[in-house]
């Protein structure tokens, strides 16, 4: 009886850490598939894949959130057509900065305005069309401070006009 209660607690204390780790593993596979680069011809991972994993460990240490949710994040941001690590990591720590001020998901907010950029016309393979999107992305974020609209319902409206925005007819 003694031993079996020993196991219980051992199990108990390891499941936390072990379910993290397996959280991570199978959020890292979205970035390995999204990734360009991240697997070779013949399905092994590359050094591309490796980098990033630890790039993801510490940005998800930086930001103070679940390195298998940045895992996630990462994964949507190439998902969208961000490429380059370095945009990677800038679209995702954006995203999950905005995530709470905006009320919203960190996956949500990278793929909402992925789509106003597409819309509007910044290239998001490009960093100056990743600086440009981060900037309006601040604009949404200060409208949603100051004004009673969420920034969801921004973002909507974005969405929604990105087209004549473009075109210059708004």
């Amino acid at each position: 009886r003694n031993a079996m209660m020993g196991a219980m607690e051992t199990g108990a204390v390891l499941y936390g850490p072990v379910k993290s780790a397996v959280d991570f593993e199978t959020a890292m596979s979205g970035v390995a598939k999204q990734v360009d680069g991240a697997r070779d011809d013949a399905g092994e991972l590359t050094n591309v894949y490796y980098d990033m994993q630890e790039q993801v460990r510490e940005t998800a240490l930086d930001m103070g959130v679940m390195p298998s949710k940045m895992a996630d994040t990462y994964a949507m941001t190439a998902k969208l057509g961000v490429q380059g690590s370095e945009n990677i990591e800038k679209m995702s720590r954006a995203a999950t900065m905005l995530g709470p001020a905006f009320e919203m998901d960190q996956t949500v907010v990278v793929e909402q305005l992925a789509q106003i950029g597409n819309g509007i016309g910044f290239s998001l393979k490009t960093e100056d069309g990743i600086n440009n999107l981060l900037d309006l992305a601040d604009t949404i974020n200060y409208l949603d401070d100051q004004s009673v609209a969420k920034g969801q319902d921004i973002m909507d409206v974005m969405k929604r006009s990105s087209g004549m925005i473009r075109e210059g007819s708004l």
